[in-house]
């Protein structure tokens, strides 16, 4: 499988307000970057099981250079949520931009984060027209019980909390059972 080599930038929020940008880059097939095919379902499934191991590589990096304190509630951070936004539609010069935002372990602040990063992509999408490659801004989410990146749905009912199957949601419903019927869409 040809590979090319793809710079992943990580905007990071700190502490004095500033912004600090982490970049790597990483071989990624060839047959990512491209100029169409992004809004195939099948590509938009390889796209996440391709960049998944990637940004799990950077997530001590990225905590490490963000905020101490939770976005939302201002709580210790234990954790930080990357959203990818693909640019490999720029053949030329391919980019996955992950913004990056530091959350502590409350459940609450979790899908408050997550809702406030749907809404800001949603905003960047309708700014920036044709930047980012089409339906490419997507969150890649975990099971929000054991992790797992593969196979993972959306709660029907929120849309901000994924799972991997009915018995990790079913695990999960006592905590997120309050916060899904207080979430609006």
């Amino acid at each position: 499988m040809s590979t090319r080599d793809t710079l992943f930038e990580f905007l990071c929020h700190n502490d004095h307000g500033l912004n600090e940008t982490l970049d790597f880059v990483h071989p990624i097939p060839s047959s990512l970057i491209t100029t169409t095919g992004h809004s195939d379902p099948s590509y938009a499934t390889h796209f996440v099981g391709i960049i998944g191991p990637i940004l799990q590589l950077h997530a001590p990096a990225c905590l490490a250079a963000s905020c101490t304190k939770c976005e939302v509630c201002g709580s210790p951070t234990v954790k930080v949520l990357q959203t990818p936004m693909s640019y490999l539609h720029l053949v030329e010069n391919p980019l996955v931009a992950c913004q990056v935002t530091a959350v502590c372990d409350k459940p609450n602040c979790e899908m408050m984060a997550r809702r406030n990063i749907q809404e800001a992509q949603m905003e960047a999408q309708r700014e920036v027209g044709g930047g980012m490659a089409p339906g490419m801004g997507r969150e890649v989410m975990l099971c929000g019980t054991c992790g797992q990146m593969d196979d993972v749905k959306k709660c029907k009912g929120c849309g901000v909390v994924a799972y991997c199957g009915k018995e990790c949601q079913k695990k999960d419903w006592k905590t997120h059972k309050p916060f899904c019927g207080s979430q609006t869409k």
